[in-house]
């Protein structure tokens, strides 16, 4: 399996089919969360919010980044796939796990 002219590898997607399916996934996850707003706590609704909100940041870094490539700019691409990069893998795995403890947090609670 060798790596294209393009420098990505054969039969992988192209940023723009990545883009489009990462789109696609956000909107699926917003819509979903809009069906259950009403009905979860406030506490985690916001939070859920906030998850949107870095979810919409990345997504947008991701996509200025593949601009910056198509305008020749690889440097912008390098830095703002690394700004993308840095919210999916440091402040978003952050905001899931405080998600999951106030949801564990209003278990408990609704069990004693």
């Amino acid at each position: 399996m060798g790596a294209t002219r393009a420098g990505r590898f054969e039969n992988e997607v192209t940023p723009e089919t990545y883009l489009s399916k990462l789109r696609e996934e956000q909107e699926s996850t917003m819509s979903d969360y809009i069906d259950v707003k009403l009905i979860i706590p406030k506490r985690i609704a916001d939070q859920c919010e906030s998850y949107l909100k870095l979810l919409q940041g990345a997504l947008t870094k991701f996509a200025i980044g593949n601009l910056s490539f198509e305008m020749g700019d690889a440097i912008g691409l390098a830095e703002k796939w690394k700004e993308a990069l840095t919210i999916a893998y440091t402040q978003m795995p952050g905001l899931m796990e405080e998600i999951e403890n106030s949801a564990r947090q209003i278990i408990h609670e609704e069990s004693k």
